[in-house]
């Protein structure tokens, strides 16, 4: 449903927002969180458009180029997008928690959002982390997967656990469709800007969970 001239900016920007992601896994193992802040800090003039980007940075020229190709559309909303892209990536090496008091009444959605997708990626991607983490893991450190803990705290096999977590994601599933609703209702059902981003955050979910389910960065086998 989004709307052709925005679709491949929409699909380059949350590959370079996965890119960012991928590089503060990285900078927690190798970097210190100064270095981190150090790297968002320089990015973040360049993504608002105030500072040129050195071309032989591949962070530096996609961010620049995707920011600005994204405010040639529309820079109102471009500028909307990135203040909420800002604080994504900030808080990659940041210890507080910036509230949301423009979309404060769509908190509860927000996090059931947040939960649905989170361990549908996890359930997908947990084979990959346990034979990472077989490999690669070193003393006292821990496997951070919501199918490790349901098995430890339910005393379960891993199988067994993953079971359970899709009959959850589908009780909350339920949930989350009601809370939907009820938002609508409590805007008169009248509402179209706020029916269309409540059908946007569905189909984010249904499209996050198809991903899961068949990339290959969680189902490669070595």
């Amino acid at each position: 449903m989004a709307d052709d001239d925005r679709l491949l900016d929409t699909v380059k920007v949350n590959t370079l927002l996965f890119l960012l992601d991928g590089k503060s896994a990285h900078v927690a193992e190798d970097m210190s969180l100064e270095e981190g802040k150090r790297l968002y800090k320089r990015l973040i003039p360049i993504a608002m458009g105030k500072k040129l980007p050195n071309r032989s940075d591949p962070y530096a020229w996609i961010t620049y180029d995707v920011w600005t190709s994204i405010r040639a559309c529309d820079k109102e909303l471009a500028d909307q997008v990135l203040r909420e892209a800002l604080v994504c990536i900030t808080a990659q090496v940041d210890s507080l928690r910036v509230p949301n008091k423009t979309l404060k009444s769509l908190e509860r959605i927000h996090e059931s959002y947040g939960k649905l997708g989170i361990i549908v990626n996890d359930i997908h991607s947990y084979e990959k982390e346990l034979r990472l983490w077989n490999r690669d893991h070193k003393e006292g450190a821990k496997l951070l997967n919501i199918v490790n803990t349901m098995s430890i705290d339910a005393g379960v096999s891993y199988a067994t656990a993953k079971r359970i977590l899709w009959v959850l994601c589908r009780e909350w599933d339920i949930g989350h469709q009601d809370m939907m609703a009820k938002a609508l209702e409590g805007r008169g059902g009248a509402d179209p800007a706020l029916k269309l981003y409540l059908k946007g955050l569905e189909y984010m979910l249904g499209g996050n969970e198809y991903w899961s389910e068949n990339t290959e960065r969680y189902h490669w086998r070595d």
